[in-house]
C-alpha cells in the first residue's frame, strides 16, 4: 500500500508531460488492488492456520479430559470398600 501511495503522490506532484496520467493512475490503482488482494490472501491463510492450531489444541484437551475421566472412573470403582 505504501508503494502505491508513493506512486500516486509522484503522479500528482511531478507530472510527466509525455505520460498519460490516466494510464499511470490506472496502473497504480491496479497495483494497489493487487497488493490488497495479496494482503487479504496472507491474512486469510494465517487465520486458517491459527484456526487449525486452535482446533488441534481443543481436540487434544478434550482427549486429555476423557482420559482423566476414564482413569478416575477406574480408580473410584476399584477402591476397596
Amino acid at each position: 500500500m505504501i508503494s502505491s501511495n508513493n506512486q500516486i503522490a509522484q503522479i500528482t506532484v511531478i507530472p510527466d508531460p509525455n505520460a498519460d496520467t490516466g494510464a499511470r493512475t490506472q496502473t497504480v490503482a491496479n497495483d494497489r488492488q493487487r497488493e490488497l488482494s495479496n494482503c487479504k490472501a496472507n491474512a486469510d491463510r494465517e487465520e486458517d492456520q491459527l484456526s487449525a492450531r486452535e482446533r488441534a489444541e481443543y481436540q487434544s484437551q478434550a482427549k486429555d479430559e476423557r482420559e482423566r475421566n476414564s482413569l478416575m472412573m477406574i480408580l473410584t470403582t476399584s477402591l476397596p470398600r
